[in-house]
């Protein structure tokens, strides 16, 4: 009798332990690459991407920067005081979409730049609140204090498609690594492109109009200008510097925090005075701006990237909910 209680403790054990193996197998499969477009990104140890949570419950966190700029995304952090609790706020802009997030909490909203016919002119609004299954997180010193979020909310907002599926067909496996596919099919051809230098010469472009130009920037005494980069004497002043630390090296890994010389991309809607003379707001909410040369990956064809098996669209499913009105900074 002894021997037989025995024998059904043991089983009941191993089977409570071959129960936990599958669930931290679900929780522990570790993501091998992400790939947008093809082409895959590039993390150091502390920015591996990880699923945060077990099972079907388990969502895929990114470093927000690499996954965003790959994207062609501009990425801005705020510091905020809400109820004397300091917080960050994120701001993801890419031409007429704004994404913003608040580290810690479930919910990101979506803001869009489009004609009002009320107004007479472009104006941007909020469209959607979407539900995170888990939301912003600044990492610790192992992950070297870097801003993670759920990577499908993200490149969904975006109009992106999103895939994760095993990297390879073992399934004896309970480690199996996953791959990450983004096809993102945006290549700025919606954009409305403006040269630096038709803006100096005053054309015809209304108050608040959407626009997207690349020049040189540049300074004269304490002012910052955009330069085209054919007719270096033409230029229009960058106005509302965040007064922020280290700005320039935070959002262009500017040297010194001296962002002079480097050629940018810039998005937003442009400033006009009574002398009919442009000039960009870098308003945190609605200005895009990255180094030209580090313009999104090259945009995919409507076709995946790869071949893909079966995909675990489990692991980084976000949910919608109502629209609610309201403006970002």
């Amino acid at each position: 009798m002894k021997k037989l209680t025995a024998i059904i403790l043991s089983l009941t054990l191993l089977i409570g332990l071959l129960a936990g193996l599958t669930l931290t197998a679900e929780a522990a499969s570790p993501i091998e690459n992400i790939y947008v477009n093809g082409q895959p990104l590039k993390f150091s140890e502390a920015e591996r991407p990880f699923i945060m949570g077990e099972g079907d419950n388990g969502r895929t966190m990114v470093p927000l920067r690499a996954v965003s700029e790959a994207l062609g995304a501009t990425v801005y952090w705020i510091d905020k005081n809400d109820n004397d609790q300091p917080t960050k706020r994120i701001q993801i802009v890419r031409y007429d979409t704004t994404l913003r997030l608040d580290i810690g909490l479930p919910t990101m909203h979506v803001f869009k730049i489009a004609y009002d016919e009320e107004l007479g002119k472009e104006d941007q609004k909020q469209t959607e609140t979407i539900d995170l299954d888990a939301p912003a997180f600044q990492g610790d010193e192992t992950r070297d204090y870097r801003t993670f979020v759920p990577i499908r909310a993200i490149t969904e907002a975006f109009g992106a498609e999103i895939n994760a599926v095993f990297a390879d067909n073992d399934e004896s496996r309970v480690d199996r690594p996953m791959n990450v596919y983004i096809v993102d099919t945006y290549d700025g051809s919606n954009e409305n492109k403006v040269s630096i230098a038709d803006l100096y010469d005053s054309i015809d472009i209304n108050q608040s109009t959407l626009i997207s130009t690349v020049g040189i920037i540049t300074r004269i005494d304490s002012k910052y200008y955009l330069q085209d980069e054919n007719q270096t004497y033409k230029m229009i002043e960058l106005k509302s510097i965040p007064d922020v630390e280290n700005f320039w090296k935070q959002q262009l890994d500017a040297a010194d925090n001296d962002p002079v010389g480097i050629k940018v991309k810039i998005t937003g809607m442009v400033d006009k005075d009574n002398n009919n003379k442009y000039s960009m707001v870098l308003r945190r909410g609605s200005t895009g701006m990255l180094p030209a040369l580090s313009a999104q990956v090259p945009a995919a064809e409507n076709t995946a990237a790869e071949p893909t098996p079966t995909p675990r669209r489990s692991r980084l499913t976000s949910n919608s909910d109502d629209e609610t009105p309201a403006t970002t900074e």
